[in-house]
């Protein structure tokens, strides 16, 4: 019975992606008449999908009309499973968008082309790669894929102007070399992480409430900054009180509530609330 199931769902299932493919998107504009058309479905959705889209147009529009070829662009979900249940089903994309480490799996089971001696008539060699890419495209020494991206990998920056300007740009806040996060605000610890360099800290100063910490991994991923917890302040008391006192420490921007001894009880309502324009209470006699 497991197995009638089973057989079942297979065959609703490649159905769906043979009636996707027969009936599914379609260009919008009108294809030239005489041009080859190739069929690539890509991962993408959203602003890479609509990137990369604008790159199938620019093709369209210029080398494809010069060597008579047309791509259908498609944005796919699941391009991988539905990659391989269209090859199953012989009627594959001529290119697919997938991940650099679906190219062993795909290859190992014969569904992918050999790509090599058709990139070597062309002149596209390892040297035209970063080798860690390219070698990612490669199974058992043959190529079955290029790689490609849609999206910023690098920045670009005239190192000069940022040498000559350090002071200025950490002045305004920008890009700090280890930013502190002495709040204690879950929501400070994502802000935090924005303001660090590529290559920076963040210090998570004291005890974040609550304790459960949320935030975008992006930001930290890409960066590649070093995250630190620190709790205590064993013997740090009289140096903090000594850099204070000979003016290394600029407490100006802190935004500190000053209570009397009297509103005690109001300064400890208020570090409770944690209202927006506090961030410390200060008790004096």
């Amino acid at each position: 019975m497991k197995r009638i199931i089973w057989q079942a769902f297979l065959i609703l299932f490649v159905g769906a992606i043979l009636a996707m493919i027969a009936f599914g998107p379609r260009p919008d504009v009108a294809i030239p008449p005489g041009r080859v058309r190739i069929s690539y479905w890509e991962k993408w959705n959203g602003l890479e999908a609509d990137q990369a889209k604008e790159i199938v147009t620019r093709f369209n529009e210029t080398v494809g009309k010069e060597k008579n070829i047309w791509v259908d662009y498609v944005s796919i979900s699941e391009v991988d499973r539905k990659t391989l249940v269209s090859t199953a089903a012989g009627m594959p994309p001529d290119v697919s968008g997938v991940w650099d480490k679906q190219v062993c799996q795909f290859a190992s089971m014969g569904a992918l082309e050999d790509l090599g001696p058709m990139a070597q008539k062309r002149g596209l060699t390892r040297e035209h790669f970063k080798p860690v890419f390219y070698d990612g495209c490669t199974y058992q020494g043959k190529l079955y894929a290029l790689p490609s991206t849609v999206f910023s990998v690098a920045l670009i920056w005239n190192k000069e102007v940022f040498q000559q300007k350090a002071k200025e740009l950490r002045a305004a806040g920008l890009e700090g070399d280890v930013v502190f996060e002495c709040s204690g605000d879950n929501r400070a610890i994502g802000q935090a992480l924005a303001l660090a360099r590529p290559a920076g800290k963040v210090v998570v100063v004291g005890i974040p409430h609550p304790d459960e910490v949320c935030f975008d991994s992006a930001i930290p991923r890409r960066r590649e900054l070093t995250l630190l917890f620190s709790r205590r302040s064993r013997n740090t008391l009289e140096e903090a009180v000594r850099m204070l006192a000979e003016g290394r420490l600029d407490l100006s921007a802190v935004p500190l509530r000053r209570f009397s001894l009297e509103q005690a009880a109001t300064a400890l309502e208020a570090t409770e609330a944690r209202p927006g324009n506090m961030l410390r209470a200060m008790v004096a006699p």
